[in-house]
């Protein structure tokens, strides 16, 4: 970790249809249109996703990422986060999707979960649904609200993604990604849109829809991650403004393992 540490600091140096109901208890959502599916506990504790029965040590967590997180994009005027790491299989996605149900335990904020991967979405299979429009159907003409799922959760909702053979990488730049963008970021002025995008060294995605966003979050698998590839993909992401790092896959908290620890 320390290797990736000074990465970081290296690399730092050289740059710079919903009806709302806001009562005393904060933002509170009915969902009429949104498609609304129920999620298997069993399935969620085998993705790690997190719960209400999820460890004391990783709700704490997600809540002192949830925090930090708010905090920056409230200071900014910030709606808009992406979530990505320097290369795959370094735990983004479970990242996002975490991070998005934290957010929507907030009672300032509802949370949107976009799956932007177009190589690889991921989301559906962690939360165990089956898009029937996804994010691909999206950039190919379909509105925005018949993807939408609510997996029974108040103030979550997801925009999975569908791996669509005739929806390349270059949809992420185009008018169609940068009018939906917009769209997610000015339809309701207490949502916090989280878009998990492919990874940094994979592809031009990723860095095309980096641009577009507010503001990126960096995942880093301890032990894991290459402290080069890191910095390069850092070098690549040098007109984006970076919010923070997340080391995840900790193997120790207080002395005792554990798989899936952050630390912001």
């Amino acid at each position: 970790m320390d290797k990736i540490t000074r990465a970081v600091e290296l690399t730092a140096r050289g740059r710079r249809s919903v009806r709302r109901d806001t009562s005393n208890e904060g933002v509170s959502v009915q969902y009429n249109e949104t498609r609304r599916v129920f999620l298997s506990r069993d399935k969620l504790r085998d993705s790690r996703v997190l719960t209400e029965e999820s460890e004391p040590q990783v709700k704490d967590a997600y809540r002192l990422l949830r925090t930090r997180v708010l905090h920056r994009m409230r200071q900014n005027g910030w709606r808009t986060l992406g979530v990505t790491s320097a290369s795959p299989s370094e735990g983004k996605s479970l990242t996002s999707i975490n991070l998005g149900v934290s957010i929507a335990l907030e009672v300032e904020h509802t949370a949107l979960l976009v799956d932007a991967d177009l190589r690889r979405p991921t989301i559906h299979n962690y939360l165990g649904i089956e898009p029937k429009i996804g994010l691909s159907d999206c950039l190919r003409g379909a509105p925005i609200k018949d993807a939408l799922i609510n997996p029974s959760l108040r103030n979550f909702v997801v925009l999975p993604g569908r791996r669509d053979r005739n929806v390349g990488s270059e949809y992420a730049s185009s008018v169609r990604m940068t009018e939906m963008v917009q769209e997610i970021r000015d339809r309701y002025p207490d949502r916090v849109a989280i878009f998990d995008l492919s990874p940094i060294l994979v592809g031009d995605d990723a860095l095309a829809m980096a641009r577009q966003l507010d503001a990126l979050l960096i995942v880093v698998e301890e032990g894991g991650t290459d402290s080069r590839a890191l910095a390069h993909g850092i070098e690549l992401l040098e007109d984006v403004e970076i919010l923070g790092t997340v080391f995840n896959k900790a193997r120790s908290v207080q002395n005792k393992p554990y798989d899936y620890y952050y630390h912001y």
